[in-house]
Parts: C-alpha cells; sequence; structure tokens
C-alpha cells in the first residue's frame, strides 16, 4: 500500500466484483472462505431466511458474542443497508481496521 488511493482503488475494485459476482449468480466464498470483508453482502448471498437462521444459531451457540462478533454476519439492524451507505461501509474490513475512516 502506497498511500489511501491504493486502498481505494482497491475497495471499489472489490465492491465492484462482488457485485458482478453475485449478479451472475457467483459465489462469495472461495478458497479463504466466507469472512469480514463480504459481511455486507451476506444477506443478499443468503437471503433474509438464510441469514436469520445463521444469526439464530450464533446465538444459541455463542450467547454473549464473544466469538468473533462481525466477523461473519452483520449486526442485526444492518443487514439491509446500501454498499455505498457509509454506515454499511463500517462493517467493510478497512474501515473495522482502521485502514480508511468512516464517511460518517
Amino acid at each position: 500500500q502506497q498511500g489511501p488511493h491504493d486502498i481505494n482503488t482497491f475497495l471499489g475494485l472489490k465492491q465492484a466484483a462482488t457485485e458482478a459476482i453475485l449478479r451472475n449468480g457467483g459465489s462469495l466464498s472461495h478458497h479463504h472462505g466466507v469472512g469480514y470483508e463480504h459481511v455486507p453482502w451476506m444477506q443478499r448471498y443468503q437471503g433474509k431466511g438464510g441469514l436469520q437462521m445463521l444469526q439464530g444459531l450464533k446465538k444459541v451457540l455463542d450467547p454473549k458474542g464473544v466469538c468473533n462478533p462481525g466477523k461473519l454476519l452483520p449486526p442485526e439492524g444492518e443487514e439491509d443497508g446500501e454498499q455505498g451507505d457509509p454506515k454499511r461501509q463500517e462493517s467493510m474490513m478497512f474501515y473495522r481496521m482502521g485502514t480508511l475512516k468512516s464517511k460518517l
């Protein structure tokens, strides 16, 4: 990474590529699996019912929410955000890591 422009370029490409993959019926998972980089797309990928099932299972298996919070599932109440929404962007990996600052 040379500067903030590089990471912004990557994020734009990542979002465009993920949107194209989902639009064409592709999968979010790959050789790295699915992680917090893909959280913003989980409801679109799993469907509302699938995401609710996963969130319910997480509550049963991890009632205190201590096992990798936000790593795979979006926080409840933030499932329906748009990709360009700054609040939604906060759930993306680079915002969570502090590499980029939120536009809020």
